[in-house]
């Protein structure tokens, strides 16, 4: 069953103090005011002790917007600083200790082909990260890419959350949901840059409608026709599914607009 707190993904950030010009704090600040449910805390070089104290108030900040705080490879962080759960790789603490440690938290685990996909759900991991999809440049150990063929792959044979991550931008982002991913992480093609602005346009929908029929297109690509609508004050909710995540309150642009 999947975990409640995972059933709308939608963009998944991952905090990069290096490439952030604002800090981390301002960061997940901005994103979780654009709009984000999951930020990943991911840090490597401090000490545990900085850690902590940096993922205590990247942790009340995911509270008080009502965004999951999930904290990367450190499970002794995430129990020092109470977050809803962890992200592990392949060479970080087995999930079966960590399963042991954590209790029922949130434990996604990293995974680069369809027999680690299967493996993972099999111990009981509540998401995958499937990577990389595409070349990416800010994980220089990700391997290979391996294209959306992947996802399509571990949809097929998975039935946890995917997250899709590893070289993805506003133009390819179409192509990973249309594959069957629930979310998707991008560090680079949002930190550095106005965070709030560009999480907002990540997600970009438009509707455009014909009679009871709507076509649907995420950043300009064509999604998918098969939605069902529900009326909502004058705008439209659509609920569809593999891409769900990405669905909110859009308005309707009638066919004679175009």
């Amino acid at each position: 069953m999947t975990n409640r707190k995972l059933k709308d993904i939608g963009f998944y950030f991952v905090t990069d103090r290096i490439l952030s010009k604002k800090g981390n704090f301002d960061d997940v600040k901005a994103a979780v005011k654009g709009g984000v449910k999951i930020v990943q805390y991911r840090e490597k070089e401090k000490s545990t002790k900085e850690m902590i104290e940096e993922a205590k108030e990247i942790k009340k900040i995911c509270d008080k917007g009502n965004a999951v705080c999930l904290i990367n490879d450190r499970v002794d962080i995430c129990l020092a600083v109470d977050a809803d759960g962890v992200h592990l790789g392949n060479d970080d603490m087995p999930y079966e200790i960590a399963r042991k440690i954590l209790g029922n938290k949130i434990i996604g685990l990293t995974v680069h082909n369809v027999e680690e996909a299967v493996e993972a759900e099999k111990k009981g991991a509540d998401y995958i990260g499937v990577s990389p999809i595409f070349e990416t440049k800010t994980k220089l150990d990700a391997g290979k890419p391996a294209g959306i063929r992947l996802i399509e792959e571990v949809k097929n044979r998975a039935k946890i959350p995917i997250v899709a991550i590893g070289g993805i931008n506003k133009e390819n982002v179409a192509s990973v949901v249309k594959a069957g991913a629930d979310g998707t992480a991008a560090i680079s093609a949002v930190i550095g840059k106005d965070v709030e602005k560009e999480v907002g346009k990540w997600n970009r929908i438009e509707c455009i409608a014909d009679g009871d029929n709507l076509t649907v297109y995420l950043n300009g690509v064509l999604v998918n026709q098969a939605y069902r609508v529900k009326p909502s004050r004058g705008k439209i909710q659509i609920q569809s599914e593999g891409a769900e995540m990405f669905v909110r309150k859009v308005e309707v642009i009638p066919l004679a607009a175009k």
